[in-house]
């Protein structure tokens, strides 16, 4: 690997992200998220070789069908990219993120993830497919309105961690990850929980990075990444 100079990824690269742009929504299978694009702006800002940029995009696209998955997905994507290209990513982001950003957990921060690899590395069509797969995946009304609430508290990020360790959830009827957030948010005692604590994300990214280092564990990968 090579040590990166620009967060501009290199033409061949920003070529895949295009073709992938063009044909796959940002599922497939049904419920798994597209990290194909994501992955290949990764791998090319941490200095991967070209070829091993390439080898990786052939390798995952065979996995991924023509769009299909999403009926509304196209005539958004469409719909943002439209905007982007009249206003310019600030303006649209500034206008379009306030009324989605209480549904940044959904689809476990994929359409959050994608959206910051566009803005990253600069790519308004990544920017669009970002906003895009967010507005599918919706905002959560109760929880913008409990952090429209909110007050400060002088209580830590980590006692909220060791209350919320004591709570039993009825997950019984949530089966993806968003459903069960949903569930969580709902429970009364969330309400009761403290509303703005102080240094929140960098509490919160130190103890993902911590669980990941410890246990390389898949989610808590996605805890560091949404972060």
């Amino acid at each position: 690997m090579t040590t990166p100079t620009t967060n501009l990824a290199r033409p061949a690269t920003r070529a895949h992200v295009e073709y992938s742009l063009e044909r796959h929504g940002p599922v497939y299978a049904g419920y798994l998220s597209n990290h194909l694009p994501m992955a290949l702006l990764a791998l090319d800002g941490l200095g991967a070789s070209q070829p091993f940029v390439d080898d990786y995009f052939d390798h995952y696209v065979k996995r991924l069908k023509p769009l299909d998955m999403l009926a509304e997905y196209p005539e958004r994507l469409a719909s943002f990219r439209e905007r982007i290209a009249h206003d310019g990513v600030t303006s649209t982001l500034h206008a379009t993120l306030p009324p989605l950003m209480s549904g940044w957990y959904r689809d476990a921060y994929h359409p959050f993830i994608r959206l910051a690899y566009g803005v990253h590395f600069d790519i308004p069509g990544e920017v669009a497919a970002g906003l895009a797969y967010l507005d599918i995946c919706g905002a959560n009304s109760q929880l913008a309105e409990i952090a429209h609430e909110s007050s400060a508290s002088n209580e830590s990020v980590n006692a909220v961690f060791q209350e919320l360790r004591n709570w039993h959830c009825d997950y019984d009827t949530a089966t993806s990850f968003s459903t069960r957030a949903d569930t969580a948010i709902g429970d009364e005692r969330f309400r009761s929980l403290p509303g703005e604590v102080s240094d929140t994300l960098r509490t919160v990214t130190r103890v993902a990075l911590d669980i990941f280092a410890s246990t390389h564990d898949f989610f808590a990968l996605h805890l560091v990444t949404g972060a």
